[in-house]
């Protein structure tokens, strides 16, 4: 599981790291709150967020403690990408990074959600 959690932490990192350098590719401001701009944003720092998280909450903890932490993680990620996808004004390529992450999240909660049981 260690593993698991640490290609999934690399993942995260690597999508935060996407996100900001679409926001930067489209002369994207992350202080305006309220806008696409803070959407992408906020995408990329409720992922990063979520996954510090998880670092910080793996000493001491028991597995399904560990695996919570993350799906709790995700889900703030989820509702952070469906807001930046509801954006009427999110340029398309944007779009199609934030839908393959979504995507990404989604199937890596459903793996969290399935094991955290076991």
């Amino acid at each position: 599981m260690k593993a698991k959690l640490s290609e999934f932490s690399q993942q995260r990192a690597q999508f935060a790291a996407d996100l900001h350098q679409h926001a930067q590719q489209f002369g994207i401001n992350p202080e305006q709150e309220g806008t696409v701009e803070g959407a992408l944003t906020d995408a990329a720092a409720a992922l990063h967020r979520g996954w510090i998280n998880i670092k910080s909450a793996v000493t001491g903890q028991d597995a399904p403690a560990i695996l919570g932490e993350c799906e709790t993680g995700d889900s703030t990620a989820l509702s952070s990408y469906e807001a930046a996808l509801r954006s009427k004004e999110l340029p398309v390529e944007a779009r199609n990074v934030i839908q393959k992450q979504h995507g990404k999240i989604l199937s890596t909660k459903n793996w969290i959600t399935q094991h955290k049981g076991s």
